[in-house]
């Protein structure tokens, strides 16, 4: 393969392939952020990475394609995830999981994520939930031709529709990922001002909402991740299975990991 054509699939950049719409949804408020990931096994890396280079900015979370990012958090407290919308008007430029992994390794708060969102070219539409140690939160709503930001409020959702007006042409028309009603669940649930820790486990509850196991269509839960800005505390949790809590800033100061395996149990059942 010729060094160019590796270098672009690797980087996720003018990759020509399409795939099936994902589903996943977040909360982000000013001490935590929690976010599920919904696809299948079959396009799912199986692993969280925890990285720390002399280059850039150390950063936990689950790899996509090997050098991308589901979600995450760097060391400056800022965390990152995206929510497929679209890739009709598809155009040349990066995989959500790429830009991911880019504002991870170099952008310190909100304000640095979304400016960098805006510089950057991007091939498909996702939603990208962020916030940071410094209690600012935003959802940036970006298409390859527009992106419009999202903030406010003492909390923010979000999964895989556009709810800005000048973006909604570009949602899907099936909502077979029940992304609106998964909106509203999610709003309601934020009205109560739960703590992270019920968070984890509502994301994570088989019999919840927001928890899927149509796996061989594509929407299936397969793991939660979240951050504590007040405690700088991570935890993810695998469908059905394990769930691994540790203090960042214990492991940005050599404290190893003692978990090497996250097990967890993927029940197929198409929704109704």
């Amino acid at each position: 393969m010729p060094y160019t054509k590796s270098a672009n699939l690797f980087g996720g950049y003018d990759i020509p392939s399409s795939i099936p719409g994902m589903g996943c949804s977040s909360i982000v408020n000013a001490d935590f952020a929690v976010r599920n990931y919904d696809f299948s096994p079959l396009l799912y890396d199986k692993r969280l990475v925890v990285s720390q280079t002399n280059e850039c900015f150390a950063s936990v979370g689950h790899s996509l394609h090997v050098n991308g990012r589901h979600e995450g958090v760097n060391e400056k407290g800022l965390f990152i995830a995206f929510h497929f919308v679209n890739q009709d008007q598809a155009k040349l430029g990066l995989l959500a999981s790429t830009i991911i992994r880019i504002v991870l390794d170099i952008c310190t708060d909100t304000y640095e994520a979304i400016a960098l969102l805006k510089a950057l070219p991007h091939t498909w539409s996702y939603n990208f939930s962020i916030g940071d140690t410094n209690g600012r939160k935003a959802i940036v709503e970006a298409s390859p031709t527009q992106i419009k930001v999202r903030e406010g409020g003492s909390k923010l959702t979000c999964t895989n529709h556009f709810q800005h007006k000048d973006l909604l042409s570009l949602n899907r028309i099936d909502d077979y990922t029940l992304s609106f009603h998964r909106l509203k669940t999610l709003e309601k649930k934020a009205s109560d001002e739960p703590n992270m820790e019920e968070v984890v486990n509502w994301f994570g509850d088989p019999s919840a909402d927001l928890f899927f196991n149509d796996y061989e269509n594509f929407f299936g839960t397969l793991h939660t991740f979240a951050y504590s800005f007040k405690y700088n505390q991570v935890i993810t949790t695998i469908a059905r299975g394990d769930m691994l809590c540790f203090n960042w800033g214990d492991w940005l100061n050599k404290r190893d990991l003692l978990v090497e395996v996250l097990s967890g149990k993927l029940n197929q059942k198409p929704i109704q």
